[in-house]
């Protein structure tokens, strides 16, 4: 119990210092420790000692259990000792370099050809393995992403490498509102909330698909959601043990969050609040998990943060405006999460201009600096929606209709050590893609697989075997 009662051990009762409950319900750590005295009995008078080797030693372990389970916000919150803020920078810059190690191998790929596509493409793609998962206007799809063939399926074009050909479990029409954000991948299931027509029985069905090569991509569960749904945009993500479905009225008045069980779709809790959401037509609605908590991005440049474990919402914000020339017509596309860091990721709805990043600190909502821009000429460039894998964030930039995507965008997530504050971009590049020579090489080539959404297809990237033809010089007249 420290250094001051050791001597006393054998003599006094076992003390436990009281906690306070966190706002999100649980416990944060000792209180103050200068508030709490140890009465001991020395057989004659009392003597009143304070307990601060104690009760620093359990914040220590409460700060090592927290860092174990990667919750670096509450560790920071926890931390009262230089040394210890930074052991817990330390542990946040070692996350941010093993992803970035991830993801360098697409960071540093200098040339895209095409190596298949798909249409139809609503919401999407997320990887899956060796797959990538994707929602299409013919349902929930799974691809092999070396060659985009369908995993699920009884035709010629169905069948891969982790399932045998058998009819899909699930090929529906899909909500014309709120699909963008509608697929998630976690812990072996593939989650995905479609609109199958039922007469009579409205809302969004929330469907659990099993993808362990055993299962054969089985349907695990199905839960329908209320009626009110169908009409309303939702978005939808998962962790090890539950998935998030977050639902706006479509009035935008009100913002519904429920959490049911990964395993068999029980609900854990359901909350709902009253949250004025603005120009909400322009953003889809963005679920996205990081360490305790799962935030919810409903548009309107709204972000709530909430306890994933409880369902109590912890803090929302209105993110400042993008910039002095944006208009309202920017959309929020995706908030990415990094080791100890919320990336929010913006760009122009409907017309030309770059993307543009912000960071958020999970501790409290609050903007760490203000709106980013890539470090490249992009003003005259139209943008899709972007795909994060890991530390690396990849824009297709779009071209004539049903063609390919003449270039990718390419930029590092800042990481949580960034001080933004003073800076204005971040770090991007364009990379050219090309279609895939007629002639293709007997075997595929070796490097990362990309697979970006445009023009409302799938298309699946490999690194480029042929340098993109010389642009050709007009004569003058």
């Amino acid at each position: 119990m420290g250094n001051l009662l050791e001597p006393l051990a054998g003599r006094c009762r076992h003390w436990q210092p009281r906690r306070r409950p966190f706002a999100g319900g649980r416990f944060s750590g000792v209180q103050p420790v200068s508030r709490y005295l140890a009465v001991v009995v020395l057989g004659g008078p009392l003597a009143i000692g304070p307990l601060v080797p104690a009760a620093r030693a359990a914040a220590a372990s409460r700060q090592a259990a927290l860092l174990e389970q990667g919750w670096f916000s509450r560790a920071r919150q926890l931390a009262a000792t230089a040394a210890e803020r930074t052991e817990i920078a330390a542990a946040i810059a070692a996350v941010d370099a093993a992803n970035g190690e991830r993801s360098a191998a697409v960071a540093n790929t200098s040339r895209w050809q095409v190596a298949w596509n798909r249409s139809g493409a609503v919401a999407g793609p997320v990887a899956v393995d060796r797959c990538v998962a994707g929602l299409s206007s013919g349902g929930i799809d799974l691809f092999a992403v070396d060659t985009g063939r369908r995993v699920w399926g009884a035709g010629p074009d169905g069948g891969g490498p982790l399932f045998p050909r058998l009819p899909p479990p699930l090929r529906q029409s899909l909500p014309g509102s709120g699909a963008a954000g509608s697929i998630a991948v976690a812990a072996g299931r593939l989650f995905g909330l479609i609109d199958p027509p039922m007469p009579g029985r409205g809302g969004l069905l929330l469907v659990a698909i099993d993808l362990a090569p055993a299962a054969e991509g089985r349907v695990a569960w199905t839960k329908r959601l209320a009626p009110g749904t169908l009409a309303a945009p939702a978005g939808l993500a998962a962790t090890a043990d539950s998935c998030f479905v977050a639902t706006v009225d479509p009035a935008g008045q009100g913002v519904g969050l429920l959490a049911v069980a990964a395993a068999d779709g029980g609900v854990r809790w359901q909350q709902s609040w009253s949250l004025p959401v603005r120009d909400q037509r322009a953003d889809p609605v963005i679920v996205t998990p990081l360490q305790h908590l799962v935030t919810v991005a409903p548009g309107g440049g709204m972000l709530v943060g909430v306890e994933a474990a409880s369902g109590r919402r912890q803090w929302q914000c209105r993110l400042p405006a993008a910039a002095a020339d944006s208009s309202p017509a920017d959309r929020t596309d995706a908030v990415a999460a990094t080791a100890d860091r919320l990336v929010v990721i913006r760009r122009p709805a409907g017309r030309p201009g770059p993307p543009k990043l912000m960071l958020v600190d999970p501790l409290d909502g609050r903007p760490a600096g203000g709106w980013l821009q890539p470090a490249v000429d992009a003003a005259g460039l139209d943008f899709g929606p972007p795909v994060v894998r890991w530390a690396t964030v990849v824009w297709p930039v779009l071209g004539d209709a049903a063609r390919p995507p003449p270039t990718v965008l390419i930029a590092d997530l800042p990481p949580a050590a960034a001080s933004p504050s003073e800076a204005a971009t971040f770090t991007a590049r364009l990379v050219p893609v090309v279609d895939r020579p007629a002639a293709a090489p007997a075997a595929r080539p070796r490097g990362p697989r990309l697979v970006v959404r445009a023009q409302k297809r799938f298309w699946g990237l490999e690194p480029g075997t042929v340098a993109p033809a010389p642009a050709v010089e007009s004569e003058g007249p």
